[in-house]
């Protein structure tokens, strides 16, 4: 959706004429209700997986000093990110 909006702000910004021709470079934006929870939005997915990623690498580097044993640690990876996405569909749900 946030493709859909830059990409509609963009060509509308290019077929911008103005009547009297003062300000050949007006300034666009879209605004409604909405835009600012999908700007939001956009940022925030962005965040969440490099979050996420970085998350996951540390609980992996953790696990592996920890246990010292390389397929112990992607088994316990594999359940921090199980229980993540179980409480990411709880959320959804509530």
């Amino acid at each position: 959706m946030m493709e859909l909006m830059n990409d509609f702000a963009d060509k509308y910004k290019s077929a911008l004429v103005p009547d009297d021709g003062s300000n050949p470079e007006a300034e666009v934006f879209a605004m409604s209700p909405a835009y600012g929870d999908y700007v939001l939005m956009g940022v925030i997915v962005k965040e969440l997986y490099r979050n996420v990623l970085l998350a996951m690498g540390c609980v992996f580097v953790a696990a592996l000093f920890l246990i010292a044993n390389l397929t112990a640690s992607a088994i316990v990876v594999g359940c921090v990110f199980m229980s993540i996405i179980d409480v990411g569909g709880f959320m959804y749900l509530w």
